[in-house]
């Protein structure tokens, strides 16, 4: 199953960025104006530093390091990604750590924090039921590749019929806490507080 989705997933990518390249479109958001909105929200309650280290799992062509640039930002990071297509463009726009854009994770590695935007809204022709398995396996995964916390977002199901699309995941926040192994202590977060039909959520250990 988990082959499939990340098959498909990875298609789906390899299109919008081959058609609209770099852009916010490239990754199939909106704007731009939208796409730093979520990178605010990500990092709101994450207590960055620079000295940190940051995965940005589905870093896409490398879009939050511009915007962590943007705010005098400058952790120990790395970008994960599935498309070839966008590690070769991140690594192009930001050569002085070209060698951070990976397809695999290295082996016993950790990180302080790992982000994640947008890598669960596109379920394509996947069912709902095991679309949210694969969700919460990949979670439960991701938790233990950070060593201070995790912040994904999730489109939210709190929005009308008619906005919706069908290849697209809609998840209910109530719900989201159950799908995660969490273990205390923790702090948990649900931001649904801004004007996207989406709620961001950071998990801190």
């Amino acid at each position: 199953m988990t082959v499939n989705i990340t098959s498909q997933v990875k298609s789906y990518y390899q299109n919008k960025i081959n058609e609209f390249g770099s852009t916010a479109l490239g990754v199939d958001w909106s704007s731009e104006n939208s796409q730093y909105q979520r990178f605010e929200r990500l990092l709101k309650y994450m207590p960055l530093k620079e000295n940190d280290s940051i995965l940005d799992f589905g870093c896409g062509y490398g879009a939050l390091l511009d915007y962590l640039k943007s705010r005098n930002i400058f952790p120990n990071y790395t970008g994960l990604d599935l498309v070839s297509e966008m590690l070769e463009v991140a690594a192009i726009r930001n050569p002085e750590v070209a060698i951070n854009f990976i397809s695999e994770l290295p082996p016993n590695r950790t990180w302080d924090y790992v982000t994640m935007s947008g890598v669960f809204n596109v379920k394509g022709e996947i069912k709902i039921d095991e679309w949210e398995i694969y969700l919460s396996e990949t979670l439960n995964s991701v938790m233990h590749l950070a060593t201070k916390g995790i912040s994904f977002n999730l489109l939210t199901s709190f929005n009308d019929l008619n906005r919706r699309k069908d290849h697209l995941y809609y998840c209910d926040p109530r719900e989201i806490a159950l799908k995660i192994n969490l273990e205390s202590p923790f702090t948990l977060t649900i931001d649904h507080s801004y004007e996207l039909w989406e709620f961001t959520v950071t998990i801190l250990k």
